[in-house]
């Protein structure tokens, strides 16, 4: 069993909970497919191991998504998505804000919890392609 720290968006309240949860990643999966199921939320994953770096960060709504990765406390990246639609606005949830994002960084839904899955089974994240801030 692998463990993870996670924190998300509450399901009684609708707004992120900050608190710390630590269990293995089928619990992780159930809350994320919970929000989805509500067509929005917010994850912060880190993996029990390496608190508190790196982190994914991962917000969506219906099936649009941004991720960003925390490597450490002076780095950030963000998931590369579509760059063709770079002039194209989405919005995402982002801790307990809609936030807006250029479509470059936007990918899909299932896409974006692929990379979170296998970030908090111990696989690494660098098979993707990530835009530093």
């Amino acid at each position: 069993m692998v463990d993870v720290w996670w924190a998300a968006t509450s399901l009684g309240t609708g707004r992120f909970s900050g608190v710390d949860e630590r269990s293995d990643v089928d619990d992780l999966r159930r809350r994320f497919e919970e929000l989805r199921s509500r067509g929005r939320g917010y994850l912060e994953v880190r993996r029990h191991e390496h608190p508190p770096f790196p982190a994914l960060l991962l917000g969506f709504q219906e099936e649009r998504a941004v991720l960003h990765l925390h490597r450490d406390e002076a780095h950030m990246s963000l998931l590369v998505g579509d760059r063709a639609r770079a002039s194209e606005v989405v919005e995402v949830l982002m801790m307990d804000e809609v936030a807006e994002f250029s479509a470059a960084f936007a990918v899909p839904l299932d896409h974006a919890w692929s990379v979170v899955d296998a970030f908090a089974r111990g696989q690494g994240v660098d098979a993707d392609e990530w835009d530093d801030l």
